[in-house]
């Protein structure tokens, strides 16, 4: 790693310095302005099927559903759900206790059930809302048939028998299969549920053998001497730790675990998403006196704003599979640092964030006409005093009324009405001006 940062600020000049200052302090700003979201898996939420292959790239024209189809499929899928959580835990994992022992059929049928249940809404179909709480439930589900800790049990066994693959590091598909479906449902329902982090962080294996293989593999992965399959557990894995990290209450017992110093050369990897997995990882993990680790290297900061930038230049506003959301947290995590933040400022973070802000109209243009379908109630909120928004906002809500909670009016009167629209079927008259636009929205 290059040794670049401390030499590039001790050349400033004392006027530029205190600018740099200022501008730190409008980081922390900036970044608080923006509300972000545990991050993903880091290339994208992962759909392949059990026989291996992904899913075929076959364009297909994706119908909307309506709002009944919708809470109508969402019952059927969590149904469907449940009787495989049921069958999971009234059926042994394996052929017999004995060594190289296949996964039962029905064990294999099951997690591959499961692991395809996160992607039962497609995009386009449904508002990400549904997709999200799609998923969410069927996390919580997970929790409380108590798979989570079954499959973590299942893969610290698979890792130990090392009975996946053969010598010469051929895959053995019986194995193999279902070892990939367990990881890819821990992988994704972490991203979306803080209790599956945390489950995955308190087993007593399952993590200590995820980082024992990133170890073992390490330099046949730097010198791309790894098969596809292998190097595909090494960024599952990544990402897995990226999820637990993401819980504060899990970042000591990752610390104990030495993960900084297991992940920390995986940032000489060729592939830009994987690094981005570490960087973020490593932004949860260091604290103050280990900031050198990163600020040795200027060229990590520029390549996490240089992918926030491109994320903000697409329609899909992701750039390598992560979201400018996932990516804003990362840049927010390695802020919480003195030092991160002025490398930050120095390498031009600000006009990103303030870029940053801007994004973001359209996913709330759906999520509010997904509102008006349902013909759930929209309690519109001002929170800003002389607030004059345009756009598309005045538009979906045509002459609905807001609650002020610019500081117009003491605040126990407001809510005191802003509870009454609530709690209410009807929309009240009892607001506080005539029709504006607002600056958010909250579906009841």
């Amino acid at each position: 790693m290059q040794s670049q940062a401390h030499s590039i600020h001790k050349t400033e000049e004392t006027a530029e310095k205190k600018n740099e200052n200022h501008n730190c302090n409008n980081v922390d700003n900036l970044l608080a302005s923006v509300v972000t979201e545990p991050i993903s898996a880091g290339d994208g939420d992962k759909a392949d099927t059990e026989n291996g292959n992904s899913p075929s790239k076959v364009t297909k024209t994706i119908t909307a559903l309506k709002p009944l189809e919708i809470e109508e499929k969402k019952r059927l899928l969590l149904k469907n759900c449940v009787e495989t959580l049921h069958s999971i835990t009234k059926s042994s994992a394996r052929e017999a206790d004995v060594d190289n022992a296949p996964f039962t059929h029905k064990f294999r049928k099951s997690v591959l059930h499961v692991a395809k249940a996160y992607f039962g809404f497609k995009e386009g179909e449904v508002p990400y809302s549904v997709i999200k709480e799609h998923r969410e439930t069927i996390a919580r589900a997970l929790v409380e048939h108590n798979i989570v800790h079954l499959l973590c049990d299942a893969l610290s066994e698979v890792l130990v028998r090392d009975d996946y693959s053969t010598s010469e590091g051929k895959m053995i598909i019986n194995n193999w299969f279902p070892m990939k479906n367990i990881i890819l449902t821990l992988l994704n329902y972490s991203d979306c549920n803080d209790q599956v982090k945390k489950i995955i962080t308190e087993h007593s294996q399952v993590l200590s053998l995820i980082l024992k293989f990133l170890s073992d593999k390490l330099q046949r992965y730097l010198n791309s001497e790894l098969t596809e399959d292998f190097e595909k557990m090494c960024k599952w894995f990544l990402s897995i730790v990226h999820n637990c990290g993401a819980l504060k209450e899990n970042l000591q017992r990752l610390r104990e675990l030495n993960v900084i110093q297991t992940v920390l050369p995986y940032l000489d990897s060729q592939h830009e998403s994987h690094r981005l997995t570490v960087l973020a990882i490593l932004a949860d993990l260091i604290n103050e006196e280990e900031a050198e680790l990163l600020c040795a290297d200027v060229t990590l900061f520029q390549f996490i704003l240089k992918s926030l930038d491109k994320a903000l230049s697409t329609e899909s506003h992701k750039n390598l599979g992560w979201s400018a959301q996932e990516l804003t947290r990362a840049v927010k995590q390695l802020a919480r640092n003195d030092a991160n933040k002025e490398i930050l400022v120095h390498e031009g973070c600000l006009p990103i964030l303030v870029k940053l802000l801007d994004i973001g109209t359209e996913v709330e243009l759906h999520e509010a006409e997904y509102a008006f379908q349902l013909r759930k109630k929209i309690v519109p909120l001002i929170m800003q005093r002389n607030y004059k928004p345009d756009g598309w906002l005045g538009f979906v809500l045509g002459s609905k009324l807001y609650y002020d909670f610019s500081g117009k009016y003491p605040f126990e009167v407001s809510m005191k009405k802003l509870l009454k629209a609530v709690l209410e079927p009807a929309y009240n008259d009892d607001v506080d001006s005539q029709p504006v636009r607002t600056l958010y929205l909250y579906s009841h």
